[in-house]
């Protein structure tokens, strides 16, 4: 039987960088554009996103910025109308304004 993952990566190995982040080369996260990354501290994923987070700053990629968000789990929150004040907290430390 076929599991999701191996489903989803049709002839893709599971391990190819366009289905796992977590397996791009240095090469290649070297040359990612300006990165904000907004997790959950609640989420599964935590630990994976992290990781990306350090390879990619590891692989000298520039802007690379990560904002985890204390007890929220996997949704993002951007979707999260609860959210608001802490994205307007986090867009004005930025000199940036959220929509």
């Amino acid at each position: 039987a076929m599991c999701a993952a191996e489903e989803y990566a049709g002839k893709l190995p599971i391990n190819h960088p366009l289905l796992s982040p977590l397996a791009a080369p240095a090469a290649l996260l070297a040359r990612l554009p300006p990165l904000m990354m907004m997790v959950g501290g609640a989420e599964q994923l935590l630990g994976g996103n992290l990781r990306f987070v350090q390879n990619a700053q590891a692989a000298g990629a520039r802007g690379v910025q990560l904002e985890v968000f204390p007890n929220m789990c996997t949704a993002s929150p951007t979707a999260c109308v609860f959210c608001r004040p802490l994205l307007s907290a986090l867009f004005a430390r930025q000199g940036t304004t959220s929509r």
